[in-house]
């Protein structure tokens, strides 16, 4: 059978590649597919191609899964092509998680034996293993969509006896003590002090999802600097910097970070922290990475809700607007209450202070 040789050959192949040229959190519910790949095919060599924007998050993954990273949006003037690199590589099977035509014809005209792909696409048929399965309705987390393309090459029974409460999960960040260290001294100049680990309030999303209102971040960042002796810490890129701000009028003892740190500096700083509150966005999934409690705030439609892209991870609480049967009412997202946020918060914050 066809779907035998797919097998066979994932199994016993040399190079692999999994395309993933998106951001921060699509690439963060992707890493897992590496756990599976190595576990399955424990001597291949396995290739992530990136962009620009993650390269920062790779440092951190741990070496031991000896994955090798290509940056296809590097700012170096002798970068190669999409079509020279796969050249390059040789991939026996290439994965492509968010299929985009540029990669998906790249790899057509390449000679990879193996094209792995949606089956829902004008160009699906530049595949030659599709996988049918319509992520918009949102049946599942992204991170097991993703491991779908795998599991394609598998029999039932061969999926329900792997270990997935090891192999089904993120990869998980290797943070050094040096690290820590040094941007401890960075913020200590910027007026952080670190008696107490710090709670991160990030209020943007860069437009990719919807947002609660900042003011109401600041509404939580006041009770919660009442009740618990933490640093309250905002953060947020340079064009976040309005509503960083709106937040920090609402709650003078807030610290305002935005712009103020690179992305690996951020990482550092969610790994050291006791909780992030967040809509919809990239930080989440780092603090999961990190195993950082997070209360995110989601809308309930199924192609942008929890179900399909909350954080794959047990250390959560997840709020969304109170269901109404109404298309624009149910992605509301003032309609979630300051003081519903600030009870999930208490759950993770009071959890820590008894562990203490």
């Amino acid at each position: 059978m066809k779907t035998n040789k797919h097998k066979d050959l994932l199994l016993n192949c040399q190079n692999i590649v999994v395309f993933r040229t998106d951001k921060l959190g699509d690439m963060i519910l992707t890493l897992p597919m590496f756990k599976l790949l190595r576990h399955l095919n424990p001597n291949a060599n396995l290739h992530l191609i990136h962009s620009n924007y993650t390269k920062p998050i790779l440092s951190f993954i741990d070496k031991s899964y000896n994955i090798i990273f290509h940056n296809i949006n590097s700012e170096d003037t002798n970068k190669k092509t999409i079509s020279e690199l796969l050249k390059e590589i040789k991939p026996d099977i290439i994965f492509n998680p968010r299929p985009k035509f540029n990669e998906t014809i790249a790899g057509y005209f390449s000679d990879t034996k193996l094209r792995v792909g949606t089956g829902y696409r004008y160009y699906s048929f530049l595949y030659n293993h599709k996988v049918y399965e319509h992520r918009k309705v949102g049946l599942k987390n992204e991170a097991e969509y993703n491991l779908s393309l795998i599991e394609s090459f598998l029999t039932t029974d061969e999926i329900d006896k792997l270990d997935k409460s090891t192999i089904y999960s993120l990869i998980k960040f290797e943070i050094k003590k040096e690290q820590k260290t040094q941007l401890k001294t960075k913020l200590k100049e910027l007026g952080v002090n670190f008696s107490k680990m710090p709670i991160i309030l990030h209020p943007s999303t860069g437009g990719s999802a919807r947002e609660w209102r900042p003011t109401y971040f600041g509404k939580l960042a006041k009770r919660l600097s009442r009740e618990f002796n933490n640093n309250i810490l905002i953060t947020g890129i340079q064009e976040d910097s309005l509503n960083c701000k709106k937040v920090e009028i609402e709650s003078v003892y807030s610290k305002n970070l935005c712009g103020k740190l690179t992305l690996e500096e951020m990482i550092i700083l969610i790994s050291i922290s006791k909780l992030v509150i967040a809509n919809s966005t990239g930080i989440l999934h780092l603090a999961a990475t990190c195993g950082v409690p997070i209360v995110g705030l989601y809308p309930n439609s199924a192609n942008i809700g929890p179900k399909r892209w909350s954080p794959y991870t047990d250390k959560k609480i997840i709020l969304s607007p109170p269901f109404i049967d109404d298309e624009i009412s149910k992605d509301d997202m003032n309609m979630i209450k300051v003081e519903d946020v600030l009870a999930a918060c208490r759950i993770f914050l009071k959890k820590t202070i008894k562990n203490n």
